[in-house]
């Protein structure tokens, strides 16, 4: 009778599934598909901790005609949208295919294309006040949150985190789209966190605007951290307020730590405000105004502010396996004393940023289009800072038209390095190097984006292992990081890609590395004929593709030795004092381990 008793609770205890379909016609006692809740907001209110709530695809909106109002999550309840109305299994859902929207557009008449909210429109789509990691919303669209009822003030709390409102939250979202959200007077125009903790994974933030502050899509303030796990940000927008803080797609304003695992911010943007003093806030993806920050196997590609095209930050930054390309530090005119269009890449006035194998190219800006630092040190390890386009054309050529004074580089490339300077009459000093290269680090295809090294770079097997953080397992493709060479030390790439040790032959047929071209290579060539990826043994024209030009290159030196070619030229510069060296090394390890979860 007991273990019966036990094995009632067990299944008791886990809690109800509540059944939301929109479509129903009437609403039942939500406990079966066939007698459904028709409105979200009735299941929400009767969900107690334990229960899930399944919500069929269609269009939900938090009231009639209230835009004060939100779906509320509670803690210990968790929502999933994404069914078709028959599943028995939640993994049986598809929130791909069936979308389930959470609309602040009460009235049905906004403008799609571009967004624009008529009449009124929900403050916040969904709240999280108080709530803990317990509370999870799964597989949403939030869309069209737009500042409340026409005349809400501008102080009020409705005009910021138009999608969602955190207030000392720390809920669990997953699988979910933000987009089309406005904020009209504040900051956060999809999502707002003010002293909470919560957590998005596998989240997009697409078109969301902040028209008066900063964090377009997301901002955190007051004693709050934030992580974001494999999101993506695109298009969106904030407009520069009296804080000049900006961050287009994202600001962190808080005391905690923002951490960013595979997120990608693309063609974001951060521009000068719309009305009164032309203020401008800088990071045309992502803004650090406090606390301390990481982002790991990240990617900042097209966005653009006035300084910081891609991140700006004024406290504590760790970058590690992140590639930061085609940003823009604009011209525009600004206030007086405003920095203005440097930084193309990053702009820090942080007293410490860290870099462990990143890739900063093709950015643009007036000086330092790479990374500027007009504070503290930017120690900078295993990275390729290159191509970056200087507006200033005394620079070109130079190491100012990539980065700044306060360097402290580590087995990097960069361009210009070891040219003479300073240009322009000043004092500038030259960064501290150790063991760098300044030759081109010869991506594979540059033009088309694509910043994999080729197989002659100099940046192969050139970083130190021994300088690589824990976290560079493996690189920003998900490939294996550190490589054991045959019968040598592991090795490691710069820059954020790794490239897979071959044989110093590769070009005459050696795929399988043993000195010679013979059955063994044509043996890897015909198993993987047709293949396409990078590091394919057998891809001897280095073009992505195994295919008969291959194969005419290993049959027309059939039989030939090795003789490996010398490593390619380029300017590089050997390790200095090793005592001055060990004790930067000490300093920016301590410094990491302080900073990375």
């Amino acid at each position: 009778m007991a273990l019966a008793i036990l094995g009632w609770c067990g299944i008791a205890c886990a809690g109800r599934v509540l059944f939301v379909a929109g479509d129903a016609g009437n609403t039942g006692d939500g406990l079966t598909w066939d007698a459904p809740f028709e409105h979200l907001r009735d299941a929400i209110t009767v969900a107690r901790p334990g229960d899930e709530i399944w919500v069929k695809h269609g269009t939900y909106h938090p009231s009639v005609d209230d835009a004060t109002a939100s779906f509320a999550l509670k803690t210990g309840v968790a929502l999933y949208g994404g069914f078709a109305g028959n599943e028995e299994l939640r993994e049986q859902r598809d929130w791909k295919r069936f979308p389930t929207r959470l609309s602040g557009d009460l009235g049905g008449d906004d403008q799609p294309e571009p967004h624009t909210a008529i009449g009124a429109n929900s403050g916040h789509v969904v709240a999280c006040g108080g709530v803990d990691a317990t509370a999870v919303l799964d597989g949403f669209i939030i869309e069209r949150g737009a500042g409340g009822p026409p005349g809400t003030s501008s102080t009020s709390s409705l005009v910021h985190g138009s999608g969602m409102f955190c207030l000392g939250g720390s809920p669990t979202v997953r699988n979910c789209t933000f987009r089309d959200n406005t904020a009209p007077h504040k900051s956060g125009g999809a999502v707002y966190v003010l002293s909470g903790s919560p957590t998005f994974e596998q989240c997009s933030f697409e078109r969301n605007v902040a028209r008066s502050g900063g964090g377009g899509a997301v901002c955190a303030e007051g004693d709050s951290a934030l992580t974001l796990t494999d999101c993506t940000f695109i298009d969106n927008t904030c407009y520069g307020g009296v804080s000049r803080q900006g961050g287009g797609a994202l600001l962190f304003d808080a005391t905690g730590v923002l951490a960013l695992n595979g997120c990608s911010f693309t063609t974001n943007q951060s521009l000068p405000s719309l009305s009164g003093p032309i203020t401008s806030g800088g990071g045309g993806a992502a803004a650090i105004a406090r606390g301390s920050a990481f982002a790991r196997n990240c990617s900042f590609e097209g966005n653009q502010a006035p300084f910081g095209g891609g991140v700006l930050a004024n406290a504590p930054l760790v970058l590690i396996n992140c590639l930061i390309a085609h940003n823009a530090a604009q011209l525009v005119p600004t206030v007086q004393g405003e920095p203005s269009s440097s930084g193309g890449g990053v702009w820090t006035a942080s007293p410490l940023t860290l870099a462990f194998n990143c890739t900063i190219t093709m950015n643009e800006g007036t000086r330092a289009a790479g990374v500027d630092a007009t504070m503290g040190t930017v120690a900078m390890t295993n990275s390729i800072v290159w191509g970056n386009q200087s507006r200033d054309s005394a620079l070109a050529g130079l190491w100012q038209s990539q980065i700044s004074d306060r360097f402290e580089l580590r087995h990097c490339c960069v361009e210009g390095l070891f040219q003479p300077g300073p240009v322009d009459g000043t004092s500038e000093a030259r960064p501290v190097m150790i063991a760098c290269l300044s030759a081109d680090p010869l991506f594979l295809a540059p033009d088309a984006g694509d910043f994999h090294l080729s197989r002659t770079s100099p940046c192969i097997d050139t970083g130190e292992a021994m300088l690589a953080v824990a976290d560079l397992e493996v690189d920003l493709d998900g490939s294996p990081r550190l490589v054991a060479l045959r019968n040598g030390p592991v090795q490691i790439d710069m820059g954020c890609f790794e490239r897979a040790s071959i044989s110093g032959c590769y070009e005459i047929g050696d795929a399988d590395g043993d000195g010679s071209v013979g059955v063994g290579d044509l043996n890897y060539l015909l198993h993987d004929f047709g293949s396409r990826g990078i590091d394919l043994a057998a891809d001897l024209n280095d073009d992505r593709l195994i295919d008969i030009n291959d194969l005419n290159i290993m049959l027309s030196n059939w039989g030939s030795p090795c003789v490996a070619a010398p490593p390619p030229s380029g300017g590089t510069q050997p390790v200095d004092d090793a005592v001055h060296a060990q004790d930067r090394d000490d300093r920016t390890t301590t410094a990491a381990a302080r900073l990375i979860p």
